[in-house]
């Protein structure tokens, strides 16, 4: 099957490492492409920002619909994606939808950790938008930015994990979801240093389109 990647920003380095993780995952027999919807916007990270991107994410999902066999809309925020599903005949997966899905499978509550403080209360209201907010202890974000997260990945780390396990010494946590697409390699080693299953989005969508 093949399967395209939508970035609704225009972040073409995010684009790469997000494919890279998806390739990892599919199946040996699945294509994956990426691409990045034209919003204008370098990293979706404001309500005013999803908004744009969701029209971008769905002219460029409908123009290409003939040609692939599912999409993934690879932002956290899934811009669009009930209009495009609406729209489109083949599977359409949010990468935040797979996650928290997954997620609530693997636990009896699940913790969403982000990089922008003022995305949490949009994601507050996207899992309950999913219906799975009695599964989740909440959203925190580690104040640093998207785009500072990606530059300094390796440099940033080490403030994320103390920031989670403190989150997980007062909240319950069974799981921990990753609330961006800048974490997307980030997966094994929270793993490791947390012990506990960690949800990424790329390839929790990965899996939803190839069992659809």
């Amino acid at each position: 099957m093949k399967i395209l990647l939508v970035n609704s920003n225009e972040n073409k380095d995010i684009t790469k490492r997000m494919l890279e993780t998806a390739r990892k995952v599919a199946f040996f027999s699945t294509e994956v492409d990426g691409i990045n919807a034209n919003s204008g916007i370098p990293v979706v990270k404001s309500p005013e920002d999803i908004s744009k991107a969701a029209d971008a994410t769905y002219d460029v999902i409908l123009a290409n619909e003939e040609k692939y066999d599912a999409f993934i809309i690879a932002c956290f925020s899934d811009p669009g994606l009930e209009k495009v599903r609406e729209a489109c005949k083949k599977p359409v997966l949010g990468m935040a939808e797979s996650c928290l899905f997954y997620a609530s499978m693997r636990g009896a509550k699940y913790a969403v950790v982000t990089g922008e403080e003022k995305m949490c209360p949009v994601m507050e209201e996207q899992v309950k938008g999913y219906g799975l907010w009695d599964r989740c202890s909440g959203v925190f974000a580690v104040d640093v930015g998207y785009e500072e997260t990606f530059l300094k990945k390796e440099e940033l780390y080490p403030l994320y994990l103390e920031k989670i396990k403190e989150y997980k010494k007062t909240h319950r946590m069974d799981v921990l979801c990753l609330g961006g697409a800048v974490f997307t390699d980030w997966k094994k080693q929270l793993e490791n240093d947390l012990g506990i299953p960690v949800m990424e989005g790329i390839e929790m969508a990965i899996k939803a389109a190839q069992d659809m």
